[in-house]
């Protein structure tokens, strides 16, 4: 299994000075807007060597959100080989992972607090391997889950029969005389409870009585198994197709 652990980082725009060794990069807001709101973040890039560490600052606060490594001259190409961490709002280290030959072979996940939670190990490949859960006092946790998707009550299959037996009911009357059809996809969220909600039109049929129909169906669905992510329950985001044939 991939680790779901990624970070991603957009330059959405910047402007760039130099001082010596030190170079100071502005990152520009996605969004419209104007004086000190037009910048998101600033990088800091402090030349090592043959390559450049970066610490990406967010504007507002100057609180440190992450660092890494860069190994180019341009200070843009990420070098995967290395430390990678991030940081929570209060500044404390929330993630250190060690990156080699672009794959992430080991991660340390911190507590909110300070102590450290989970050691997750990953194979040259990145696969996910094994993981050691410790709580906030140092003991260690049996069972500790990194990473689980959120699954439905008697796995795919038992969703599938619930999604073909909820197709067939008060089905539009367009739909039944062959006039409309076509596919909808859904994007759905299942809480922390395991309850389905935030249920979306991603990819319209077409035809609003379709994708009420298909929205009705995802709705109304049975309660799910939460996702989670260390340890504990976390929000999971969902796709599903539903396709109307004639």
């Amino acid at each position: 299994m991939k680790s779901l652990f990624a970070v991603l980082l957009v330059l959405w725009g910047s402007a760039l000075f130099a001082q010596n060794d030190t170079v100071y990069r502005y990152n520009l807001n996605p969004k419209p807007t104007s004086g000190k709101d037009s910048i998101a973040s600033i990088d800091k890039l402090v030349k090592e060597g043959n390559g450049w560490h970066l610490f990406q600052y967010r504007y507002s606060d100057n609180v440190l959100i992450h660092d890494k490594t860069l190994t180019d001259s341009s200070a843009k190409t990420p070098m995967m080989d290395g430390v990678f961490r991030i940081y929570y709002e209060s500044g404390r280290l929330k993630d250190s992972a060690i990156y080699e030959r672009g794959n992430m072979v080991l991660l340390y996940h911190y507590y909110k607090s300070g102590p450290l939670m989970a050691v997750v190990h990953f194979d040259k490949k990145g696969d996910f391997v094994a993981v050691e859960g410790i709580d906030s006092i140092g003991r260690p946790i049996p069972d500790f889950i990194y990473q689980q998707q959120a699954t439905f009550n008697g796995g795919d299959k038992a969703w599938r029969e619930y999604l073909a037996a909820s197709l067939v009911k008060n089905q539009p009357r367009a739909y039944k005389k062959g006039a409309i059809g076509g596919d909808v996809v859904i994007d759905f969220s299942v809480d922390k409870q395991g309850h389905i909600t935030d249920v979306r039109v991603s990819s319209s049929s077409g035809y609003p009585e379709l994708d009420e129909h298909a929205l009705n169906i995802v709705r109304n669905g049975p309660d799910w198994n939460p996702a989670i992510q260390y340890n504990q329950p976390v929000i999971y985001r969902q796709r599903q197709k539903l396709t109307y044939a004639n």
